[in-house]
Order: structure tokens, then C-alpha cells, then sequence
């Protein structure tokens, strides 16, 4: 938490592209969740689904091994939407 709760932004993206295990380009696909807040309902819909997937694959890629000193998993958290638009947080 301390490494990433205070950015926003490019600074956000840029965070997530250097910690995420499988490469997804955060910095290029990523910035509709910067504007996503401001964007009348319904608006960002077409782009979710490839970041849904991309933050599913973050989650639940394996733990680094030791001595990486990366931290990949958020703790308590698993996927919050399935394909079908189903879930919820567990």
C-alpha cells in the first residue's frame, strides 16, 4: 500500500506497469481508468472487459520467488467480476 496509494495518474499506470507480472500495457490501455470516473454512465464500457481480464491475470499469477522482492498478490482480494458480468468481491 504504501508504494501505490498516494499516486494517481500517469504516475498510477506507470506503478501498475512495472509491477505487473504479466506485462499488460497499463500506460497505453490503461487510461480509461483514469477518466472512467468523470465519463457519463455507460461510456467506458467497450474497453473493461480487456482490463477486467489483465487485473484478473495480476491477481492470480503465482507468487514471485523469493528474493524478488516484488509483492504481486493484494491481500483479501479476488475477482470482483466474472466474464458473464457476474461476482462479486469475496
Amino acid at each position: 500500500r504504501p508504494a501505490c496509494a498516494g499516486l494517481t495518474g500517469e504516475d498510477w499506470l506507470g506503478w501498475l506497469a512495472e509491477q505487473d507480472p504479466n506485462g499488460f500495457p497499463w500506460r497505453e490501455r490503461g487510461r480509461s481508468l483514469l477518466v472512467a470516473p468523470y465519463a457519463p454512465s455507460g461510456a467506458m464500457a467497450a474497453g473493461l472487459e480487456e482490463l477486467i481480464d489483465a487485473a484478473d491475470g495480476w491477481v492470480s499469477a503465482p507468487k514471485p520467488k523469493s528474493g524478488s522482492g516484488r509483492r504481486l498478490r493484494l491481500p483479501g482480494r479476488r475477482r470482483a467480476v466474472s466474464p458473464t458480468g457476474e461476482g462479486g468481491h469475496v
